[in-house]
């Protein structure tokens, strides 16, 4: 390999890493620009549709217009010169593997989320007044919709963005980049507080399965059924104000965190991260992913949208 081979091989990382940043960017640009354009036709167009019983579904669809017609497939053409690297094979998993997996992720995104709300407190006794977390805005609404759109369409839709096109345009450079880039992306891409800590937590796992299993249809099913405790059954038994429901949800927690705590423990050892078939070492190909101008824009990005929403009376 010659001096301009080399110099070409060593600059590919940074530039392919620097491409997902600006087409992240690009995403989440795109989806605020669109929203409002559309809000303002729909007010002036069709108003009724901002009205009850309406609002709903229309606050829901919107969302949906601009993250997965506008936003993604923005963000898939400009990536689209970085190649990807799809799994050779799909590994089927097992029901107990499953489990496993399922368990893990629900007492890993218990702790994370006590985490976040411990630093809400704090965020919040700073600024004096509650911060908003823009999941409230989904509870006591029309719980179809919500189901819909949050337990179904969000994770899969979620799962082939950052699973099948994150985890493969980056698989090339080992498991370890995979799993923290498209993680970091799905964390951020929340763009609030509220969310962050547990989404990159999730993203982590949902990525690792992906890996090891070649195909997104399992971190699919877990995400489906993770956003269905949350968004439909934990707010259901909130609204019913029943001790005994509320009790038995609290006992699913505290299980779910000490079983899903010891699981991981157990298979701690087992956990099996690829090299890549690019010659960097993974310390190396780490930094680059996450100091570059195309992720630092991405860090700008979202850290504006964190920051509205934080001083968001």
């Amino acid at each position: 390999m010659d001096n301009n081979d080399s110099v070409a091989q060593i600059k590919r990382p940074i530039k392919e890493f620097t491409r997902v940043g600006f087409a992240l960017s690009a995403m989440v640009l795109a989806i605020y620009v669109a929203k409002y354009p559309l809000i303002f036709l729909i007010k002036n167009c069709l108003p009724v549709l901002l009205k009850p019983p309406f609002r709903q579904w229309t606050a829901l669809g919107l969302s949906a217009v601009c993250i997965y017609l506008i936003g993604f497939p923005i963000m898939m053409l400009l990536l689209r010169k970085i190649p990807s690297l799809k799994a050779t094979e799909k590994k089927k998993i097992g029901p107990t593997k499953f489990l496993t997996y399922l368990v893990i992720t629900f007492g890993a995104m218990y702790i994370s989320n006590f985490i976040t709300l411990l630093i809400v407190m704090i965020l919040s006794w700073l600024k004096g007044s509650m911060l908003i977390n823009p999941l409230e805005s989904l509870q006591g609404g029309n719980i179809f919709a919500n189901f819909l759109y949050g337990a179904i369409l969000a994770p899969i839709m979620e799962e082939v963005i950052f699973r099948g096109v994150m985890v493969n345009k980056l698989r090339k450079y080992g498991d370890v980049v995979a799993i923290l880039g498209s993680a970091l992306a799905f964390g951020l891409i929340h763009g609030n507080i509220s969310q962050i800590l547990y989404a990159f937590t999730a993203g982590v796992i949902f990525a690792y399965i992906t890996l090891r299993s070649g195909t997104i249809q399992y971190s699919i099913l877990i995400h489906v059924l993770v956003n269905s405790l949350g968004l439909i059954v934990a707010p259901w038994v909130a609204q019913k104000q029943n001790i005994m429901l509320t009790a038995v949800l609290g006992m699913v927690v505290i299980t779910m965190i000490s079983v899903g705590t010891l699981l991981f423990v157990i298979n701690f050892r087992i956990i099996r991260l690829e090299r890549g078939t690019v010659e960097f070492s993974t310390k190396q190909l780490v930094k680059q992913l996450f100091f570059n101008w195309g992720m630092i824009s991405y860090y700008i990005v979202s850290l504006i949208l964190i920051v509205s929403m934080i001083v968001m009376v």
